[in-house]
């Protein structure tokens, strides 16, 4: 069902007529194999970093190995493609926990989210800051106050002992045994090693798609593409992700980014879609459809 998503979305997505010999000849007559491998080892790293922080956040509840977390992260990420707002996340990750209270699974699944949306929110906001062609100077005011509101928020992972120590008293009455509590409380040493795993794993993402686009030859500096693709997380964290609409949506926000910017005014739009499509494909359909195999193997282990 997954692979047959994937192909219905490139068959339907891309103008076909766009996709001519010839023009398929422009979008690879300046591809860099060089770029494109280590693009490929970034996408890797990236995913082997989120399953060392679910390893971190996790631990608490139980020990688990770095190839189970790196499939129990991939099912995650398989049921919340179906699921809008990460929260199929939970259902994927929580299916190899051994423990029985596998809800455990949600708050260490909310936490890292946080951890993540954090440094999205954080470096988003340090980019559209940094190009001075996006908003007119008198909505610098309003913007300053947006960044500050969003850094409160991103900054919760850091104070947020004091608010779930306070969730879980107002709740006291209806959880009464403490490995029921709605908030898990971690100590200070595990969230920052989670945060720094999640700046870690931001950059080898936001690299990785740097050097697709350069490993295609379009042009502009690596901290220029670093800074459009990091408004472009921003953006797109906005919005909920699932399979049916996810394509349409990043596809949007990232060819108007790169057109208010000013980028690849040369390059011709099917161009450009067909690079944010492979980009797309490797980045939302890859991860999805392997993390469909793991949940279909556990099931047949479970019988």
């Amino acid at each position: 069902m997954l692979l047959g998503a994937g192909i219905y979305w490139f068959y339907y997505n891309f103008d076909r007529s766009s996709l001519s010999s010839s023009q398929l000849d422009s979008v690879f007559k300046n591809l860099n194999p060089f770029y494109l491998a280590i693009s490929l080892i970034l996408f890797i790293l990236s995913w082997c970093l989120e399953a060392m922080k679910w390893q971190v956040l996790i631990k608490r509840t139980e020990e688990m190995s770095f190839k189970l977390s790196l499939i129990s992260v991939l099912s995650g990420t398989t049921a919340s493609a179906f699921i809008p707002y990460k929260m199929g996340a939970y259902l994927g990750r929580m299916l190899y926990l051994k423990t029985k209270f596998k809800a455990r699974a949600i708050p260490a699944t909310i936490i890292g989210n946080l951890l993540q949306s954090s440094i999205t929110f954080i470096i988003g906001a340090i980019a559209i800051f940094s190009v001075n062609d996006i908003y007119p100077k008198d909505k610098n005011l309003f913007l300053i106050l947006a960044v500050l509101i969003l850094s409160f928020l991103a900054t919760l992972p850091f104070y947020y002992k004091k608010i779930a120590k306070l969730i879980n008293k107002l709740y006291r009455k209806i959880i009464k045994r403490k490995k029921l509590k709605l908030v898990s409380l971690y100590e200070k040493e595990t969230i920052l090693k989670s945060w720094l795993l999640s700046l870690l794993r931001y950059l080898a993402f936001t690299f990785h798609f740097v050097l697709i686009l350069k490993g295609f030859g379009l042009e502009g500096t690596i901290l220029e593409l670093g800074f459009a693709i990091s408004i472009i997380y921003f953006i797109q964290s906005f919005f909920p992700s699932l399979i049916v609409v996810d394509f349409g949506v990043k596809y949007t926000i990232a060819l108007g980014v790169f057109i208010k910017l000013g980028f690849f005014p040369e390059v011709p739009q099917s161009n450009l879609s067909a690079i944010l499509g492979i980009h797309y494909f490797l980045n939302s359909i890859v991860p999805v459809i392997i993390g469909a195999i793991g949940i279909l193997f556990l099931k047949i282990s479970n019988k």
